[in-house]
């Protein structure tokens, strides 16, 4: 059984999440190397939807002569602690595009093989120049990253051979900014939901109101006559005056008095139906409270 490389992996999870580069880069910046010669950099900037460590520099490094060329990302503009894409041409076609790392002032070195995460790479020399292309991740663990909106300084510099040598003055610095934002997504506003034929309430605070009172919003609310509900007058009589009793009918001791035969009791009332109906209520009640719940009450 054959195994992929760890950077092979890699690139197939990221490619499998993140955007491609345009057919054209229309993005472009124009460098000069402290000898005076220049660069040309066409680039493109996708953001990806997934993942900021998704988006995508896409790039492409012209000069108008031959010779490797080397471009990369320093935040102290400095060789020193710099992260470089190098591409060393070949006249067989057969030429590198790879990262490396640069310690102090010595000459770069390849990185790890989990860190070869550069995708579209290519390097050719035709007519006297030498162009350059890479798509690079933005933001990878340990590295430097390169910034859609605010100053990126990038290195570079160009060799005057096809294989890695120092480069003299050929080099300089150049900070970039690319002002590379995402475009604002539109907003809709979602309709109130309705429950049963009454609608609820508009939202307040980022909160549904439950319904109230099982009124169908825009019917009148019914209002409590006063008379009906309280027949009695300011005083709380009613207006009637109790009959006193007479001297007839007042008992002239405990003895005459009859005793009149005790009414039957009524029988037990059968608390079923009320049980039932309690029932009910709790579970009209436990609907209520889920329907609250249900809209974030």
């Amino acid at each position: 059984m054959k195994f992929l490389p760890t950077a092979s992996i890699l690139l197939l999870l990221k490619g499998a999440a993140s955007s491609d580069c345009p057919p054209e880069l229309s993005q472009t910046e124009t460098l000069t190397t402290k000898n005076g010669e220049s660069i040309t950099l066409d680039y493109a900037i996708v953001l990806s939807p997934v993942s900021e460590s998704l988006s995508l520099f896409c790039a492409r490094v012209t000069r108008n002569s031959e010779g490797y060329i080397g471009f990369g990302i320093s935040p102290t503009g400095k060789m020193s602690g710099a992260e470089l894409v190098i591409g060393l041409p070949a006249d067989d076609g057969t030429g590198t595009v790879m990262k490396y790392s640069a310690v102090g002032h010595s000459k770069p070195s390849v990185m790890d093989e989990q860190k070869q995460t550069l995708m579209s790479t290519s390097i050719m020399q035709e007519d006297g120049n030498t162009v350059m292309e890479f798509t690079k991740f933005m933001e990878e663990p340990g590295e430097h990253p390169i910034l859609a909106t605010g100053d990126n300084t990038f290195i570079y510099a160009l060799g005057g051979n096809d294989f890695l040598s120092y480069h003299g003055s050929n080099k300089d610095s150049a900070t970039v900014d690319f002002d590379t934002t995402r475009k604002p997504t539109s907003s809709s506003t979602t309709p109130a939901p309705s429950f049963g034929g009454i609608e609820v309430a508009e939202t307040t605070g980022g909160k549904t109101l439950a319904p109230t009172g099982g009124n169908v919003r825009g019917d009148p609310v019914p209002t409590p006559n006063p008379t009906e509900a309280n027949p009695t007058d300011a005083d709380g009589d009613d207006g009637s005056t109790p009959a006193s009793p007479t001297s007839d009918e007042a008992p002239t001791s405990s003895g005459d008095v009859e005793e009149e035969p005790a009414e039957e009791e009524d029988p037990a009332p059968d608390l079923s139906g009320a049980i039932t109906t309690t029932k009910v209520g709790t579970v009209i009640l436990g609907a209520g409270a889920a329907m609250a719940v249900w809209f974030g009450l």
